[in-house]
């Protein structure tokens, strides 16, 4: 018998911001309906982007939406909760958080 999956869906990783966990082109899995704590790695929609990055709220209140590689942390977002909408948490394992 295979292996059941948590997965509700998947998506291709689109770049190079995953690394070194997901590769481009990678298909990732995610759980849509579970909470994100720190560090998690989610699919998020804010304004016309859907973008895969690592969630962190801070003490303020605001949201960072981080690149997992850090090579390439301009990319990094931070906005107000009501800004940004998770699609879905990744079935990753456990990722510091920079």
């Amino acid at each position: 018998m295979g292996k059941v999956s948590e997965a509700d869906f998947g998506v291709i990783v689109p770049n190079a911001e995953l690394r070194p966990y997901a590769a481009p082109g990678q298909v990732l899995d995610f759980a849509a309906d579970r909470p994100l704590q720190d560090g998690d790695v989610g699919l998020f929609a804010l304004g016309n982007s859907t973008l895969i990055r690592q969630y962190c709220e801070d003490s303020a209140g605001y949201v960072h939406l981080l690149c997992v590689n850090r090579r390439l942390r301009r990319r990094d977002i931070t906005c107000r909760p009501e800004e940004v909408c998770c699609l879905g948490r990744a079935l990753l394992p456990e990722i510091p958080l920079p």
